[in-house]
């Protein structure tokens, strides 16, 4: 099924969920500290650092300040083997498009969730663990491993971990015509929001950024 671009689309049950490796749940990574309200984004929600932890320990935490989210590139695929595949083939036969501009994977525990804001892209977002609930413009929208949901470029949108269970989902953006502009828009919006930020994967034995490169 393909989205009709100008409108939030939401399939139910539409892939087989992604399982995380047990060897996966077991490593430590750095995952991201963020501080701030999330749910007002007053003060702004905003990361602040990265710490180690096993991804098994942040599934059964209730710290609503903890996410891991990296990018799905050639390196992490070693530790999430065919996540990327999966979620660029569904991302793709949603837009209908052969190229995308970035997947990722973001884990949380019980009660994480993210205040309201647009993205500069359209956005293809897989469920796999947990449910979650987005509000998107006002309308609710409860997704389940299996589903598949389509935020547009532009449109304001947040998410909380629901059923007090932890979450994981991946992603994979598309650029539009309007992205130029509203990435500009972005960055003036929440100039702070991302000043440490990097999304490449840090594995806690190698205790070094490894990126495309490996």
């Amino acid at each position: 099924m393909a989205a009709d671009r100008a409108k939030v689309c939401l399939q139910k049950k539409a892939f087989a969920p992604y399982a995380l490796p047990s060897e996966t749940l077991d490593r430590q990574f750095y995952v991201k500290v963020y501080s701030g309200n999330n749910l007002t984004d007053q003060p702004e929600f905003r990361e602040v650092q990265q710490r180690p932890m096993k991804l098994s320990s942040l599934l059964a935490t209730r710290d609503d300040m903890l996410q891991f989210k990296v990018d799905l590139d050639r390196y992490a695929d070693r530790f999430f083997p065919g996540l990327a595949r999966t979620t660029a083939n569904v991302g793709c036969a949603f837009c209908k498009k052969d190229a995308y501009t970035n997947l990722n994977v973001r884990i949380s525990g019980a009660g994480w969730r993210f205040p309201s804001h647009f993205d500069a892209g359209d956005q293809v977002i897989l469920h796999h663990l947990g449910v979650k609930r987005w509000t998107i413009e006002g309308q609710d929208y409860e997704c389940e491993p299996g589903d598949v949901l389509f935020i547009p470029v532009g449109v304001w949108h947040s998410a909380t971990n629901w059923d007090e269970g932890a979450c994981m989902i991946s992603n994979a953006q598309f650029d539009t015509e309007a992205t130029p502009e509203l990435a500009q828009r972005f960055s003036e919006l929440y100039k702070h929001r991302f000043q440490i930020k990097s999304d490449d994967l840090r594995v806690v034995e190698e205790d070094a950024v490894c990126g495309d490169e490996a």
